[in-house]
């Protein structure tokens, strides 16, 4: 087991497996190089967050090729991606129920693609 975790941590995180998770969003290529460019040398500064289907705001949109059985990554797409191509079988992740959490949150969390460590 090769666990991706958050350096810092929040409160009811918890461990998931990568291949119990549905990317509901591709990073535009640009963006994803400066990740890729970060976490091998920073790693992840926060826990990515998930949602499940049943508690999801964009089913009709967003969920439309993904397994209603996995959980959705609401916020840290990029993260799982390079995490899958780094052999990660699992990432430490935040479940949210609502829209308004996610945003609570990620107030708190949101790294803009300028500002990721390196």
């Amino acid at each position: 087991m090769k666990i991706l975790k958050a350096k810092s941590s929040m409160q009811n995180t918890k461990i998931f497996p990568i291949n119990n998770l549905g990317i509901l969003s591709k990073p535009p290529k640009f963006t994803y190089q400066k990740i890729c460019e970060s976490l091998p040398v920073s790693g992840m500064k926060w826990p990515i967050m998930v949602c499940s289907y049943k508690n999801y705001w964009k089913k009709d949109t967003l969920w439309k090729d993904v397994d209603t059985d996995k959980m959705g990554v609401v916020n840290g797409n990029q993260r799982v991606l390079w995490a899958i191509e780094n052999d990660y079988t699992h990432i430490e992740a935040l479940e949210v129920k609502t829209r308004d959490e996610r945003d609570t949150i990620n107030k708190i969390t949101f790294i803009s693609q300028d500002e990721y460590p390196l």
